[in-house]
C-alpha cells in the first residue's frame, strides 16, 4: 500500500459511517431522477441534463438554477460512503444570496431517505460559497483539506430554525 493509499485509508477511518447506513442499490440513478423531478417542477421549461456519470461523480445541470457535481456513495474519495458530497458547483445563479443554495439543500434533505446518506460534504467551496455554507452550519474538516461537512439532521434543524434566512 502506497503512502497516499495509507493516508486516505486513515482519513476514512477517522470518520465512522453512520451505524444505520445501508448502501442503496442504484443510488446515483435515484438521485438523478429525483433531482430532475424537483428542478423541472420548480423551473418549468428548464433544460435539465446529466453529464456522463463516472464511478464517483454525477453532473447535474439545470440551465435556470445550477450546475453541480455530486459524489453519491463514493468509495474512491476520502469521504465516508454515507456522505453525499457536493464536489463542485458552477454558475449557481445568484450564489451570493442564500436562495439557490437553500433550494439545493431543501432538495438534498428531501432525497436523503430514498438515496441513503446521513451527511452532506462540500469539497473546496469557492469564495462565494464559504460564507454561505458557514451560515448553514457546515464545519471545516481538520483531516481533509478543503472539506466541509454537516449532518443532514443538523442542516434541516438550521433551515427549519430560519437562522440562515436574512
Amino acid at each position: 500500500m502506497s503512502d497516499d493509499d495509507q493516508t486516505f485509508a486513515a482519513l476514512r477511518a477517522r470518520k465512522a459511517i453512520h451505524p444505520d447506513w445501508v448502501r442503496v442499490q442504484g443510488a446515483k440513478d435515484k438521485f438523478s431522477k429525483l433531482a430532475q423531478e424537483f428542478y423541472e417542477q420548480r423551473y418549468p421549461g428548464c433544460e435539465v441534463t446529466f453529464g456522463v456519470p463516472n464511478r464517483e461523480n454525477i453532473r447535474f445541470h439545470c440551465n435556470k438554477a445550477l450546475d453541480v457535481y455530486f459524489r453519491v456513495q463514493a468509495r474512491g474519495a476520502s469521504w465516508p460512503e454515507d456522505t453525499l458530497v457536493i464536489a463542485n458547483v458552477y454558475n449557481v445563479y445568484g450564489i451570493e444570496s442564500k436562495g439557490p443554495l437553500l433550494e439545493l439543500f431543501d432538495f438534498i434533505i428531501m432525497a436523503q431517505e430514498e438515496v441513503g446518506y446521513f451527511n452532506l460534504g462540500f469539497e473546496f467551496p469557492g469564495k462565494h460559497e464559504v460564507p454561505l455554507i458557514k451560515q448553514f452550519g457546515f464545519k471545516r474538516l481538520e483531516h481533509l483539506a478543503g472539506g466541509w461537512t454537516i449532518s443532514i439532521v443538523a442542516l434541516k434543524e438550521v433551515i427549519d430554525a430560519g437562522s440562515t434566512c436574512s
